[in-house]
């Protein structure tokens, strides 16, 4: 059958280390010049072939910045445009797609177990090898087969006749866990569903779940087995470009496989009551003429209005509340804007929790906002949040699009982030088919 690459099972990315690129500053300079024309072919629905000869851009003159020694020539350009940017995929980002584990089944027989009934187990680490075959290492999980008995598996597929398994990156299934728990909250037929226990937790060398009620990985591994493809699930994975046959570093789609828990609200130095904006003008009372006092929503009840500001995209959005004043009134309150964010943007967790934190004055249970002035200056509460600027201010900075490098800063563990929570909220969709059957 060949080699070929698997990939996790929430996020697609790869199983294996990332290449990372010279950091000759004259590849670096050719490398972020490609990025941009293909940036500008994209916005112009143009094709662009990153494997293109351009011998203006690629002749290695000293005019790009090439180093002095002669060390920038022993570097091969066709694998430089096949890399990460060393720096913004920085070993520190992207060590993480290193830990892996497996959800596999354990067929039961005896032990008072009936014959053929499975137990689903999270392994060790496991170490992806090819051609779907992944060895893994003991774990703390007690329905784990014993490696002396089996030590390796088939991913997705018995593409070798072995056992199936479903790999996945351990920051993933922490997003997972999370995902769950909203999705769970948030659901209308919450009180009809039963969650079990949480009997699975991450290896004490990993990352651990938390010790609430959790997913059943039962039945993740039925609905994973009725989705999987050959390397993947067929799922929508945000429309990444680096699954092929086998994991390709796209320059420019270094978000891709960036940590998604390497986020720190102090790296972004987050001002709850003033963060930047993408336009000012989302933010500012609507100017309406004299010839466009005819507002045609202004005939909807609020509620509806409501509803069609939830649906819209940031940018739409914002464009919006600027056309229609009715709209724009009737979004001044903040608590729409605070439904809106926890609706919306539920994946940064850590903002939520920080805020509420912050604003547990004494261990007491005050609102958000009633904090007094004295008490923001000991810090003890923050007196106001603006949750409108504070929703576009995420949704600007954790939007993915090609092309995003050094300038997005601590933000690109956050948009990849979002774009694998999106993935486990597909993936939950059917999980509740499976847990309903």
């Amino acid at each position: 059958m060949g080699e070929f690459d698997c990939y996790c099972l929430l996020c697609s990315g790869p199983l294996v280390p990332c290449d990372i690129g010279s950091t000759s500053r004259g590849h670096l300079t050719r490398r972020r010049r490609r990025i941009c024309k293909k940036l500008r072919a994209i916005e112009e629905g143009r094709s662009f072939d990153s494997f293109a000869s351009d011998s203006e851009h690629d002749s290695g003159s000293d005019q790009d910045g090439d180093d002095p020694d002669g060390s920038d020539g022993e570097v091969w350009e066709q694998d430089e445009r096949r890399s990460y940017d060393p720096d913004v995929a920085t070993s520190e980002r992207i060590e993480w797609v290193e830990d892996v584990r497996v959800l596999g089944m354990a067929m039961k027989k005896g032990e008072g177990d009936e014959e053929g009934i499975g137990r689903s187990f999270i392994s060790g680490r496991a170490n992806y090898d090819d051609a779907g075959l992944i060895y893994v290492e003991q774990g703390d999980d007690p329905h784990q087969p014993s490696i002396s008995e089996k030590s390796y598996y088939d991913c997705y597929v018995p593409s070798n006749d072995n056992d199936v398994v479903f790999p996945f990156h351990t920051h993933c299934m922490v997003v997972l866990e999370e995902a769950f728990k909203w999705s769970y909250a948030h659901s209308r037929r919450s009180k009809e569903r039963s969650v079990p226990p949480l009997t699975h937790n991450i290896p004490k060398d990993g990352i651990p779940l938390s010790n609430s009620s959790s997913f059943d990985l039962n039945t993740l591994y039925k609905t994973a087995t009725r989705i999987c493809s050959l390397t993947n699930l067929n799922l929508d994975y945000g429309g990444i470009s680096g699954v092929d046959q086998c994991w390709e570093c796209i320059p420019g789609e270094e978000y891709s496989v960036i940590d998604p828990l390497q986020f720190s609200l102090d790296a972004l130095d987050l001002d709850y009551k003033s963060p930047s904006t993408p336009n000012p003008r989302l933010l500012t009372r609507p100017k309406v003429s004299g010839r466009a006092t005819i507002d045609p929503f202004q005939s909807l009840p609020i509620e509806i209005l409501h509803l069609i500001c939830g649906y819209l995209p940031a940018d739409a959005l914002g464009a919006f509340l600027t056309a229609s004043a009715t709209a724009y009134f009737a979004t001044k309150n903040e608590s729409f804007w605070k439904f809106l964010c926890l609706e919306r943007v539920p994946w940064a967790w850590e903002v939520w929790r920080g805020i509420e934190g912050n604003n547990d004055v004494d261990g007491g249970s005050e609102k958000q906002g009633a904090g007094t002035g004295e008490d923001a200056k000991q810090g003890k509460g923050i007196v106001e949040v603006d949750y409108k600027r504070l929703f576009f201010c995420l949704e600007r900075n954790t939007a993915q699009r090609f092309g995003l490098g050094v300038e997005a800063g601590a933000w690109l563990g956050l948009v990849n982030r979002r774009r694998i929570w999106d993935v486990c909220g597909r993936l939950l969709e059917e999980y509740w088919k499976d847990k309903g059957s």
